[in-house]
């Protein structure tokens, strides 16, 4: 039963990952009517109690390995993976990652996946997730229109259309208020089909057999709340991670790809004052106390809660021209050394590779100075330093241009600039927590994958300057990255920002997993005609959410 060919139906395989990555259930196979003609379709719903339990006790005696196998090696099928599930802000929150790919669900039929929390008798409904037939969907929408339902909750995301070959990716976020019996509850998913005629639920199932939640008031730092002390179901008010302005269903946004090992380098410069000669580190000597919080500021985050592994600190010590170029050199080295000793004096580096170089005399630097300045001699120096060798006279020539009244100037104001030390710091950053993101967002961004920066996202409702801000600081940091721009078009199209969401847009203008927000964007722009056109061309690419956007763009006229 696990081929079809023909006009026969083909199975959706529903895959239940648990959270810690090892245990599967079997594999469960859900069969849909396709091909019906209205005349019998009341008929079989009268069967559907007979030949529903005998499809599934036939699916259920297939092995474990081979149904895995279908799955697995043809990809085939609905993976629900539960990602997170912990307590924040007085709030439980859920996510899970849902992938469904190679399946159809036929035009007048739809699947509902629908996440519950259990406890004794106790019970949360959330979100659910729909697959919809064309049909289906434009028939449900009507309903809803002529003959609301109040009880009705609104679905967390609907794909329309859903064709065999297809692939269809959702990151399921929600947070709903805190109860103590939550804390050991089971998060079940419980599937419903729905047809023309019935709706029947085809199975619970079980994700997480206990969330195991760490209570608010075990938190530190955090107050217990209210809801804890009653053990009966709150009001379910669902703060679901979904857009609540008029063009929510409208924008899409892309899936960050996950960042395996986060390799990052960052630098600090520091204008080290040492007494005539010296090369010992003083803290208190000069302007050193500033200069030397630089360093701090760069390696105190790092240090802290094991958020970086080291690779090694690359530490330079600069010289300027002036002098014998011997002494010069010599002295950079010993600097270059002596910061190596303050640094290690300082802070705990002890599995740290700690490198020294040195420059004696910083001619490129010098001459980058030079050119970025408004000097009017900038021309004549940038000669000399071009045609002259260290040992061929470049000072001496330098010294006598224009009467020495250039040369007295650089060593005022340029050559002191050029005596520094240079730290360049190779590290590995740990995952971080959303909290932990939330933290280091206005902090040290740099630290965060786009992943971890997107998720901060989630603390804040759709439409908020927080929101905005969030993928705002994403696309400014990865700035080359096609999706931190297609998202943060889509948070500012929010607010209807369109000036902002084109500049995003704008950067990848020709690439297609643009089309839909610029479809959007066109939309709120008043221009239909090419709304329509990058919704068609947006069809190749992400066809449900494209098509639906079709639909409301004639509806709208």
């Amino acid at each position: 039963m696990s081929k079809k060919t023909g006009n026969r139906d083909m199975g959706i395989y529903i895959v239940l990952r648990h959270a810690d990555d090892t245990d599967h259930t079997d594999l469960r196979r859900f069969l849909f009517k396709e091909h019906l003609s209205a005349s019998i379709c009341t008929c079989l719903c009268y069967l559907r109690a007979i030949i529903l339990p005998i499809a599934l006790l036939l699916c259920s005696s297939t092995t474990h390995a081979d149904s895995k196998k279908t799955v697995s090696g043809s990809e085939i099928g609905i993976r629900i993976i539960p990602q997170r599930m912990d307590v924040r802000d007085d709030s439980v929150r859920i996510d899970l990652k849902i992938v469904a790919h190679g399946i159809r669900i036929p035009s007048e039929q739809s699947l509902s996946l629908v996440p519950e929390l259990h406890y004794k008798g106790k019970r949360v409904v959330l979100p659910p997730v729909v697959l919809s037939g064309s049909q289906r969907a434009r028939f449900d929408r009507r309903e809803e229109t002529v003959d609301p339902d109040p009880k009705r909750i609104d679905p967390y995301h609907v794909w329309v259309g859903v064709k065999r070959g297809s692939s269809y990716n959702l990151r399921y976020r929600v947070s709903i208020p805190y109860a103590s019996w939550m804390e050991h509850s089971s998060l079940l998913l419980r599937q419903i089909s729905k047809d023309c005629c019935t709706e029947s639920v085809l199975a619970t199932d079980v994700l997480t057999k206990d969330i195991n939640l760490t209570p608010p008031c075990s938190q530190p730092g955090v107050q217990p709340p209210a809801l804890a002390a009653a053990q009966t179901i709150p009001a379910v008010r669902v703060i679901r991670e979904v857009e609540s302005s008029a063009f929510s269903d409208m924008v899409n946004y892309l899936i960050p790809k996950e960042e395996a090992v986060k390799v990052r380098t960052s630098s600090a410069t520091a204008y080290i004052d040492y007494p005539k000669g010296g090369s010992v580190v003083d803290p208190s000597f000069g302007k050193n106390g500033i200069e030397l919080q630089k360093v701090r500021d760069l390696l105190t985050p790092l240090l802290q809660n094991d958020l970086a592994r080291f690779r090694h600190i690359q530490i330079t010590g600069y010289s300027s021209p002036d002098g014998a170029y011997y002494d010069n050199e010599s002295l950079s080295k010993h600097r270059s050394e002596g910061f190596k000793k303050y640094l290690s004096g300082h802070y705990d580096l002890q599995a740290c590779p700690l490198l020294t170089s040195w420059v004696g005399e910083d001619w490129d630097g010098l001459r980058s100075l030079v050119d970025s300045s408004g000097l009017p001699y900038k021309k004549a120096v940038d000669f000399i330093i071009d045609n002259y060798g260290i040992f061929e006279g470049r000072e001496r020539y330098l010294m006598e241009l224009d009467g020495g009244v250039p040369y007295r100037e650089l060593l005022k104001n340029y050559f002191p600039k050029l005596r520094r030390i240079e730290l360049l710091v190779a590290y590995e950053v740990r995952n971080v927590t959303d909290r932990e993101a939330s933290q280091l967002l206005y902090t040290h961004p740099d630290l965060l994958s786009l992943e971890e920066i997107m998720s901060v996202s989630h603390f804040y409702r759709p439409g908020t300057t927080q929101f905005r801000e969030v993928y705002e600081i994403a696309a400014n940091l990865y700035p080359d990255d096609i999706t931190a721009s297609v998202n943060a078009a889509a948070a500012v199209l929010l607010v209807g920002d369109t000036k902002s969401a084109r500049m995003y847009l704008d950067r990848f203008k020709d690439d297609p997993l643009t089309y839909n927000n610029y479809g959007v964007l066109s939309f709120i722009e008043g221009n239909r005609a090419e709304a329509e056109y990058y919704f068609r061309k947006a069809l190749a690419v992400d066809a449900p959410k494209a098509r639906e956007n079709l639909i409301r763009l004639e509806v709208k006229r």
